[in-house]
């Protein structure tokens, strides 16, 4: 399956997810 690229906007958004869930206390694995 291709992957498609993302869009820096989407990457942001991806990154911003990441710092809340780790703020929540979930470890990256668990994403």
């Amino acid at each position: 399956m291709p992957t498609i690229p993302h869009s820096s906007e989407q990457i942001i958004l991806k990154c911003r997810e990441a710092e809340v869930h780790l703020a929540q206390g979930m470890t990256i694995p668990l994403m």
